[in-house]
């Protein structure tokens, strides 16, 4: 007949429907179909790519352990004394920058006393401040010292016993640590900055021993001649 015909719809490429579609935040919104055209799509599996390969899990550190043993020509309980005393670390060990006790010092059982301290550390390449919980055991017949790492930016934990055993007239002196070093590509430098340390603090304790056995017999001196 004579009546015109409708006119073809438009092409579908052209076409806009209103699809609904859920957001990450699980709301509910609408996109055009040029959205989920295969362009819009390898945006969003780069973005999950993106997101995905951002994600990287925390690995185990490198643990090490460290001991040393020396007999010092001391008492037990002098030498206990001394390395008890970790507020004035700064004033005799090398490499302490500063050392401060944080917490009143507590008394658990059996006569444990227990106290948190902060102590800063530099040597070379490597530096540190850290935070410890020590426990100290003076009714032990070996009257031991634990201390464990609790705040560390370079460790992921550190254990540390001491124990102070009598062998007559002198004390033989036992440290042990146990450390797991956050970051095992720098382990090796930090195990050899370590290793030196503990020589030379080692040294340093029996130093400081000994100027105050050797203060303590000038003070008695000068007392008797009064």
């Amino acid at each position: 007949t004579g009546s015109a015909r409708p006119a073809p719809p438009p092409p579908s490429s052209s076409r806009r429907i209103a699809m609904p579609f859920a957001s990450t935040s699980g709301a509910v919104s609408f996109l055009s179909s040029r959205a989920l055209q295969p362009g819009a799509r390898r945006v969003g599996r780069r973005q999950r790519r993106s997101f995905i390969s951002g994600w990287v899990p925390k690995l185990p550190g490198y643990r090490h352990q460290e001991s040393r043993n020396k007999v010092l020509r001391h008492p037990p309980s002098t030498v206990f004394e001394v390395v008890s005393d970790v507020g004035r670390y700064q004033e005799f060990l090398p490499y302490i920058l500063s050392s401060k006790i944080i917490t009143p010092m507590c008394t658990l059982k059996n006569g444990v006393k227990s106290f948190d301290a902060e102590l800063s550390i530099g040597f070379q390449i490597w530096s540190d401040h850290f935070k410890s919980r020590v426990e100290l055991h003076p009714e032990h017949p070996k009257r031991h010292i634990y201390a464990r790492c609790v705040e560390s930016s370079t460790l992921n934990s550190m254990h540390t016993i001491w124990s102070f055993e009598p062998t007559g007239d002198s004390t033989n002196v036992n440290f042990r640590v146990n450390m797991e070093i956050s970051d095992p590509i720098k382990a090796g430098a930090i195990i050899q900055v370590f290793s030196q340390m503990a020589d030379a603090q080692m040294d340093a304790f029996e130093d400081e021993i000994e100027r105050i056995r050797r203060q303590s017999e000038a003070v008695e001196a000068v007392a008797g001649n009064i």
